[in-house]
């Protein structure tokens, strides 16, 4: 496993209150080589006023959104804004994400990971947290640093990549304290949880956070379906069948498609796109009854295939669950849509 280069140079956008608290511990390390992403009126108070952390005034080195990185992308960028805002954030951020630029989103809101992955890409995006308690009056923070931390890193963190050991020494030669769990997914559940029995959200609320510990699950089987598809399709070394077995790639792509927008509707809270979807599983059904006819086909015509054609209709298999696991992403953003679930009131 190769060494990642050290994180030399960050861009912070959303300079709230946890945004300010990185941005303070950053800079004593960083300089100016810490980014503060702000445009518009705000670009211009920040650079008069600075922002007022734990008593001492500081200023930052200010970029405007639509300021060219000339191909000097930072090495991390952090997004930090209150959930609200996050979509146009992901947007302003657009000039900064350069093709090895790691991307964290540790903000209140448990499907920012999924709507930075949208338009970036899951390939450079590592889970984290912030666990960050700041108080933020009249342009003022103030927080206790011992008593802070960021939880962050792979989905899956057994063994810490080093990609994730280079943002790790850049928080901590910043003081920030942070830490890797083992499992970033259950850290977010353990998030969730920690949201319902502290903050007694409201129904609507409620349901957001019990719907988004749901479609993590079922995102977790779409993903175990492709290994097991990748898995199969390594053991296929002849392409022959793989054409005689005309309606598979028509169900992957229609697969495929409905997870994407499953996806899209979840984080855009789309119903009608929602439903439309859940409608769309009828065709990858009857996808899956004509592979297994194909299949047939192909053991009756060429029987020293059967191995292949096996493995093939057990592809179709994972399409036609992968095909489910996007319809109860569905489901999920109509209960946190309507509180309805299978047409049964639940909340």
């Amino acid at each position: 496993m190769t060494d990642h280069k050290p994180i030399k140079t960050v861009s912070i956008i959303g300079l709230g209150a946890i945004g300010s608290f990185f941005a303070f511990q950053l800079k004593a390390v960083l300089g100016d080589r810490l980014r503060i992403i702000a445009g518009g009126e705000r670009k211009d108070r920040l650079e008069r006023e600075g922002v007022t952390v734990n008593g001492v005034n500081h200023h930052f080195h200010i970029v405007s959104p639509d300021q060219d990185c000339g191909g000097d992308y930072p090495d991390l960028a952090i997004i930090i804004t209150k959930f609200p805002a996050l979509s146009q954030a992901i947007k302003d951020m657009k000039n900064q994400i350069g093709p090895d630029t790691l991307i964290m989103a540790p903000l209140n809101g448990v499907e920012a990971e999924d709507m930075v992955a949208s338009v970036y890409g899951w390939d450079n995006l590592l889970y984290s947290l912030a666990k960050v308690s700041v108080v933020m009056k009249d342009g003022q923070a103030s927080f206790k640093p011992d008593a802070a931390r960021i939880e962050f890193g792979e989905k899956r963190n057994q063994v810490i990549t080093p990609r994730v050991r280079a943002v790790k020494e850049l928080f901590e030669a910043a003081g920030i304290c942070c830490v890797v769990p083992e499992d970033m997914e259950r850290a977010i559940e353990s998030r969730c949880l920690s949201l319902i029995l502290r903050q007694q959200p409201v129904a609507s609320d409620l349901r957001q956070v019990s719907t988004a510990l749901k479609v993590v699950t079922d995102l977790e089987r779409i993903g175990d379906h492709a290994s097991d598809i990748a898995e199969l399709i390594l053991r296929i070394k002849s392409e022959h069948a793989y054409h005689i077995v005309k309606h598979l790639p028509v169900m992957a792509a229609s697969a495929q498609k409905m997870v994407h927008d499953a996806i899209e509707a979840f984080i855009a809270q789309d119903l009608e796109s929602a439903l439309e979807i859940i409608d769309r599983d009828d065709e990858v059904d009857m996808l899956f009854n004509q592979v297994k006819t194909d299949v047939i086909e192909l053991l009756k015509s060429a029987p020293g295939q059967a191995d292949q054609g096996i493995d093939l209709l057990m592809v179709a298999k994972y399409l036609e669950r992968i095909g489910d696991h996007a319809v109860n992403v569905c489901e999920w953003t109509q209960f946190s849509k309507t509180g309805t679930l299978k047409n049964v009131r639940i909340m």
